[in-house]
């Protein structure tokens, strides 16, 4: 049976399907574990500078203004995993 190219081509494809399924059910465990991250990031943050905003408000504005390109990039790519979800039903 294994003699045949067919047969054994079948098999290959069969496992690599296999293969992806899990890949993208690990995949979907870590982009919940990216969003939650970067949300759980953005609260301490906001957090952060509001605590700063009452003992020191000129620092907590440099923080502020310091965190905006970060702030900017996590909410891309958040923006980016939401369409991953829509387009695919990933997640």
């Amino acid at each position: 049976m294994w003699a045949k190219l067919a047969v054994h081509e079948a098999v290959i494809e069969f496992f690599k399907l296999c293969h992806a399924k899990e890949e993208i059910t690990r995949l979907n465990i870590k982009v919940g574990h990216l969003q939650t991250a970067i949300h759980d990031k953005k609260q301490e943050v906001s957090q952060t500078i509001a605590n700063l905003q009452h003992s020191d408000p000129l620092f907590a504005l440099e923080f502020e203004c310091c965190h905006q390109p970060c702030a900017a990039m996590n909410a891309v790519h958040i923006h980016h995993l939401g369409n991953l979800k829509n387009q695919y039903g990933l997640l």
